[in-house]
């Protein structure tokens, strides 16, 4: 917790997974994998846990290939 008391969110870009949770939690809260799809036909872009049956709609990216490291 921060000085007023509120959580803070840790968010953990991995190569493979993305993870987020609180701060000092032992384990993250959502774990999914790093990964975008963005339609081919027009429709909704899709992030983490995407269907089989619907990704071969998708063209599909690693989050880690599009990274900007400051």
């Amino acid at each position: 917790m921060d000085s007023q008391g509120r959580k803070v969110v840790v968010c953990d870009n991995g190569t493979g997974f993305v993870k987020c949770g609180y701060a000092g939690s032992n384990f993250p809260e959502h774990i999914f994998p790093a990964l975008v799809g963005r339609p081919i036909i027009r429709s909704t872009a899709k992030v983490g846990n995407i269907e089989i049956k619907v990704s071969s709609a998708l063209n599909l990216d690693f989050l880690a290939a599009q990274m900007i490291l400051f």
